[in-house]
């Protein structure tokens, strides 16, 4: 069973998958076989760098991708300025984000303002991002805007393939921060006009900490300059000593050194399990179980779920509005029950995994300590 796979199963509610998934078996025992390899035997740095690089195939398929558009970073941030530092940006040009978004996709784009480079922000709207808010926003000096997919604040999740086609027609790089769904919702790079991708991997990938994945199209590859150059992104990583500039048009070209093998194994067992329940099943059932949080919330008194959008915008994030939020917090915490405190409101993000008999239970303890006085 697909439960039996995440041990904290067994002791608690675990509702903070936006902030991190707990470890599950396949990625356990990635982790203790390299931890044991290394202990009895140090380095298997062949085998790892054929992982590395077989990896890279894998990850494309989940995204409809070709393997040498996928690279690897140490987090989102580090991703997105590759192309925020790398692309050719000229006086005048302008950058479009949303207001309140996560902070790894507003500060590597800060820094464009150097170069003449005006930011531009989208408003909400009621916590949703919109079509139409975003063209109120573009100009004709507008080359870039860079969106999260599912909002980490209140959870809203945006139509990737009509805005995509927006910026595809208007010629505006499309940039997609994927940290909060890839893993959960379907993502085709190509059906949504996506020109640059990241997304870390310790969250709905399941993976481990210290690694995040990049998609960096072909079609742009050329016109990414690398800030940093390091040894691993060469064509031939094992020529040591004769210094050639030997770079591919590849996305690898921006990684440096050694990679976190260790999170690269996690990962690879980590994507394994995902394919091998799929990613529309794991979609589904998410989905599922986010229904049935939604109308329960919906049915207590004295809270509000802070955006309640349909199921085509809807991630798995879910962010309740409600008085005394952080001693709540806190009793839900010590009735082992995971979840965040955000914004003077509770977060919660089920995944797949958690059960509908977790759900009653939470509601009930939700509504519990709503009623209590003081």
């Amino acid at each position: 069973m697909i439960r039996q796979q995440f041990p904290v199963t067994d002791h608690m509610i675990y509702l903070d998958n936006a902030s991190r998934c707990p470890v599950c078996i396949p990625v356990t025992e990635s982790q203790k076989e390299y931890i044991d390899f290394c202990v009895k035997y140090g380095s298997d740095y062949k085998n790892w760098w054929q992982k590395v690089d077989s990896l890279r195939l894998k990850l494309g398929k989940l995204i409809n991708a070709s393997q040498n558009e996928i690279g690897y970073a140490s987090s989102t941030t580090s991703a997105m300025n590759i192309i925020a530092r790398g692309y050719p940006w000229k006086e005048g040009d302008n950058i479009v984000l949303i207001n309140h978004d996560f902070p790894s996709n507003i500060y590597p784009w800060l820094a464009c303002k150097k170069n003449g480079v005006q930011i531009r922000f989208i408003e909400p709207n009621n916590g949703k991002i919109h079509l139409e808010q975003i063209k109120q926003v573009v100009d004709n000096n507008t080359r870039a805007l860079s969106v999260s997919h599912v909002q980490a604040e209140n959870g809203f999740r945006c139509d990737l393939d009509v805005i995509g086609d927006f910026c595809d027609k208007k010629k505006i790089l499309f940039c997609v921060d994927a940290t909060q769904s890839l893993g959960v919702f379907p993502i085709d790079v190509k059906q949504s006009h996506i020109d640059f991708l990241a997304s870390s991997t310790y969250k709905w990938l399941m993976g481990s900490d210290g690694l995040a994945v990049f998609y960096c199209s072909d079609r742009i590859i050329d016109s990414v300059q690398q800030v940093f150059l390091g040894w691993s992104g060469r064509v031939n990583r094992n020529e040591f000593y004769y210094y050639p500039l030997d770079y591919p048009r590849e996305a690898r070209k921006f990684e440096l050194g050694n990679p976190n093998f260790s999170s690269i194994l996690a990962l690879d067992a980590a994507v394994d399990f995902h394919v091998s329940i799929g990613t529309s099943q794991i979609s589904n059932m998410t989905e599922n179980i986010v229904k049935i949080y939604k109308q329960g919330i919906n049915s207590i008194n004295n809270v509000e779920l802070v955006g309640d959008f349909d199921s085509a915008h809807q991630g798995a994030i879910i962010t309740i509005s409600l008085a005394n939020a952080d001693k709540i917090h806190l009793k839900l915490l010590k009735s082992k029950v995971a979840c965040s405190l955000r914004h003077n409101g509770i977060r919660i993000s089920p995944f797949f995994y958690n059960s509908e008999a977790e759900s009653y239970e939470f509601l009930e303890l939700l509504s519990e300590f709503v009623s209590m006085k003081g």
